[in-house]
């Protein structure tokens, strides 16, 4: 084992361990030492025949006088061997980490070392390096020399003696680890808290110590154990797996491991404004790293964030190598990241394709990217960080699509519309129109949203054309995911125009501008080329003589069709086709159930020429269904827990299935609650994140309550003068307000929210309390509790729309109410004149007490003018949020 090599990585200049690979050679040393050993235990039982004719048995007669060492030696390196063979694949696989408990520096300091030290494990255990299983009584591992030289090898008798080293010598072939953690705990300087720690890797190798100090043991030891885990992660396989790949042969630096691992974990708690600020942090040190980008965008996605997310994305493409995007550009080199030699040459290549694939599918889905892109022109005048975020986006969007403008106006008029008139259907002018929510500019959000549409289905013909033939890397989508792309593209632009179309037949004045079909003429989009108008007219001709156009609404044996052809000609032989493939067929008939009128369910008239509506609606409902069924027995117990999220209520294809009470059930069977959801809104995902800004103040009011709360107690033993700790209080107070103020004003900003929790977990740290704030979900919203009453009081036709209204009704409500408690807080000014407190200048004990009481009330009044819960018809708040500053707020 060469065990420190000098390796440049590409930042820093680093000494990295490096364990011999898999211990393969320890395994050749053992198997040529045991034979070795079998041919001196042979020369004991050679016979005394004649040799001539028999070169092995001549050859067992010259060792035979050295059989005695031959058995010896080669027994005790065959051990030995195989003892550093299984060390080996120990450290590798990594196998469990042995953390005796930790000592203490000085008798009597009040330090709980067997608590610490569980606490120490079990953050090991955490960040996915094995634990063992017996901690603080494990076997020692005992060294292979001081078997040679202990007690038993000098025993009077001589076979006694052998047989006992000979049974020491195979016990130490049983490893149980490769990693030990020694660690120290004492007091530091300032009354802060330390430990230091040293990894040991046997057999003989040591780590420089590792000291971490914090203002409190737990948080020392978390970071102690993730240095240790940043320092053993490079020597065992898990490095080659994500994120981790790019530092396969480098030490990583303990700041990114700690960063990665916290926003994992803030992930998977859905806390992702803290997520995505872990995530940013990592990506400041490693910037380069396409995973981490990924992450970022799957969070961005999950906070309505689309645009965000939609360059996240093209800044991972644009990192990839660009052969891989269909150029001929292979001369110039492959960016200094992305080599690597042996096996690990590929590692980036998943990234790009789920990369690529993402992009596709947020294009694909235009109505989330309509509603990021027009949202900063309905933003207040105060909020100015969101909207000079989205201005740059939007230039950046520009300038990458522009190139696709032509083959759009091209697409137009091959459809019967006119797209040169200079008016809201002029491609080039476009990406510039300044919408609104006023019902004239409707019709352009939906052109615009098609025209995501175009470009989202032009990047899935690429991307499938890219990996026609190309070996596709583990862990991704399949090829056959990558077909049914072909066929989800166009279906959700047929649903679009469908919508175009029925906004102009509801709306009098525009009813006169449509005169094109709704259907496709060709399932395809093409750019604006000599090639491409060729293969078009082939399209059009080969669509229309097979019957597959594409029309409005679509039937069942039409998506079938298409579904069958995109399955069978991306699925090789004898393979089993993965459960997102069949998750992927479930979306494709769950978009012919789509609304077409945004807060509505299904249009009966839009579907009145394929027969009865209960009918249609029920055979395009059984069919997503069962592909969801199917696609859940094809998953393992873990991947559907993780998708729950995006199918109940975050994946937009799914929205109108939702509705449907084929799709209830199938939630009840396979993601069982205590309140099961009989009726769901369409727009499931806008609803959470309304919620989620609405009752992050609610959330922040009740603990300032508490806090108040203990402060007033806390007078009653401790003089409020003393240390400074009236004016602690009061710097507190108006800290809390002044980011109150600033997250209510840039709600849609994620780093004013991220600021705003950071700050309320500072301060309920120095009073002891813990805040958390996870996303709520909709199983946790009291809209989720009138579902039922909806559905007793109601008929069966009238509850899904009813309940619609009244949810869109609540989901409207809460935007003013936050909108109405920025106009109460006021500019920054009025915020320290009318709410901001300062100190008296002679305050007694007995005025104190009731600065405590009032504040404690105000933040009451404020928690309830958040807080909700399940009427009759409605969601009813329980206070008044123009009564939360009667009282006067300042003394």
């Amino acid at each position: 084992m060469s065990w420190w090599r000098e390796n440049p990585g590409q930042w820093l200049r680093v000494k990295v361990p490096r364990p011999a690979a898999g211990g393969y050679g320890w395994l050749s040393g053992f198997l040529f030492a045991a034979v070795a050993a079998l041919w001196g235990v042979a020369a004991f039982w050679q016979n005394s025949r004649s040799i001539e004719g028999d070169a092995w048995i001549a050859a067992l007669r010259v060792s035979s006088p050295f059989r005695f060492f031959i058995v010896g030696v080669f027994t005790v390196t065959a051990c030995y061997c195989f003892r550093r063979f299984r060390i080996s694949r120990r450290m590798i696989l990594p196998g469990p980490i042995s953390v005796p408990t930790f000592s203490r520096e000085g008798e009597g300091s009040g330090i709980e070392v067997e608590r610490l030290t569980t606490n120490f494990r079990e953050a090991l255990a955490e960040v996915s390096l094995e634990a063992p299983s017996p901690m603080p009584g494990g076997s020692q591992q005992i060294d292979f020399v001081e078997v040679l030289h202990s007690p038993a090898m000098e025993s009077s008798s001589t076979s006694a003696s052998m047989a006992s080293a000979l049974g020491r010598l195979l016990s130490l072939t049983h490893v149980s680890y490769s990693y030990q953690v020694n660690g120290v705990l004492y007091r530091a300087p300032g009354d802060r808290c330390s430990v230091t720690v040293q990894v040991i890797v046997l057999p003989k190798w040591a780590s420089q110590s590792i000291t971490c100090t914090e203002s409190t043991f737990e948080a020392a030891i978390r970071s102690a154990a993730y240095e240790v885990c940043a320092f053993i992660l490079p020597l065992t396989r898990l490095v080659e797996k994500p994120p981790w790949a790019a530092w396969h042969g480098l030490a990583i630096p303990h700041g990114l491991f700690r960063d990665v691992q916290e926003a994992q974990r803030c992930k998977f708690s859905r806390r992702y404004d803290e997520a995505l600020g872990k995530y940013f942090d990592a990506i400041s040190q490693d910037p380069h790293n396409p995973f981490l980008r990924l992450e970022v965008g799957f969070i961005q996605e999950q906070l309505g964030l689309s645009l965000d997310a939609l360059m996240t994305y093209q800044d991972v493409i644009k990192l990839g190598l660009e052969r891989d995007l269909g150029h001929f550009s292979w001369m110039r080199g492959s960016p200094a990241y992305f080599r690597k030699i042996g096996t690990h040459r590929n590692w980036w290549r998943s990234a790009l394709l789920t990369a690529r694939y993402r992009q596709a599918v947020l294009l694909g889905m235009g109505e989330q990217l309509i509603d990021d892109w027009c949202s900063y022109k309905r933003i207040p005048a105060g909020e100015r960080k969101r909207d000079a975020e989205l201005q740059h986006l939007g230039t950046r969007i520009r300038q990458m699509f522009g190139a696709y403008e032509a083959g759009f106006a091209e697409y137009l008029n091959d459809h019967g519309e006119e797209a040169g008139d200079g008016g809201r259907r002029d491609v080039k002018a476009l990406l510039d129109c300044d919408f609104s929510d006023e019902p004239g500019d409707e019709g352009g959000k939906l052109l615009l949203q098609e025209f995501f549409q175009f470009v989202g289905q032009s990047k899935a013909q690429d991307l499938c054309r890219a990996y026609r033939f190309r070996r596709i890397p583990g862990g991704t989508v399949s090829r056959v995911a990558l077909r049914l792309m072909l066929v989800w593209a166009p279906a959700r632009r047929c649903w679009t125009r469908a919508t175009r179309r029925d906004l102009a037949r509801r709306e009098p004045d525009s009813a006169k501008e449509w005169k094109a079909p709704c259907e496709l003429k060709y399932a395809r989009v093409y750019r604006n080329s000599h090639l491409a108008k060729v293969r078009k007219s082939t399209s059009k001709v080969l669509a229309k003589i097979s019957g597959r156009e594409w029309q409005w609404p679509m039937t069942v044996e039409h998506i079938n069709r298409e579904i069958r052809i995109a399955w069978f000609s991306g699925m090789p032989l004898l393979r089993r086709s993965p459960w997102h493939d069949f998750y992927y067929a479930a979306c494709i008939f769950a978009i012919g159930l789509l609304p077409l009128e945004r807060g509505r369910l299904c249009n009966p008239e839009e579907i009145s020429e394929s027969g009865d509506r209960n009918d249609f609606t029920a055979s395009l409902a059984g069919e997503a269904v069962d592909f969801l069924d199917r696609a859940c027995r094809r998953a393992d117990s873990s991947s559907i827990a993780s998708m729950r999220s995006w199918i109940v209520a975050e994946d937009p294809d799914l929205a109108g299935l939702r509705t449907f009470t084929e799709f209830v059930d199938w939630e009840d069977e396979h993601y069982p609650i205590k309140n099961p959801a009989y009726l769901r809104p369409v727009d499931v995902h806008g609803l959470e994140l309304t919620r989620y800004q609405h009752h992050l103040v609610e959330k922040v009011a009740g603990l300032m309550v508490q806090i108040w709360e203990r402060r007033e107690c806390e007078l009653l033993s401790t003089h409020p003068h003393a240390d400074g700790m009236l004016q602690r209080w009061i710097d507190e107070e108006n800290s809390t307000w002044t980011m109150a103020r600033a997250f209510v004003v840039d709600r849609h900003h994620w780093q004013t929210r991220f600021d705003f929790i950071r700050t309320m977990q500072e301060f309920a740290q120095i009073n002891s309390f813990l805040f958390e704030y996870p996303c709520p979900s909709y199983s946790d919203d009291p809209v989720m509790q009138l579902g039922e009453s909806f559905r007793r009081r109601q008929g069966a036709d009238d509850s899904h729309q009813l309940f619609q209204d009244t949810v869109s009704s609540v989901h409207e409500h809460r935007k003013e109410r936050m909108g109405d408690l920025g106009e109460l807080l006021g500019t920054e000014r009025n915020l320290k004149e009318q709410i901001c407190i300062t100190e008296p200048k002679a305050s007694s004990q007995k005025d104190i007490r009731r600065l405590c009481i009032e504040r404690s009330r105000m933040w009451a009044r404020l928690e309830k003018a958040f807080s909700e819960r399940p009427g009759e018809d409605t969601v009813e708040v329980l206070g008044d949020l123009a009564s939360v500053f009667e009282e006067p707020g300042r003394k």
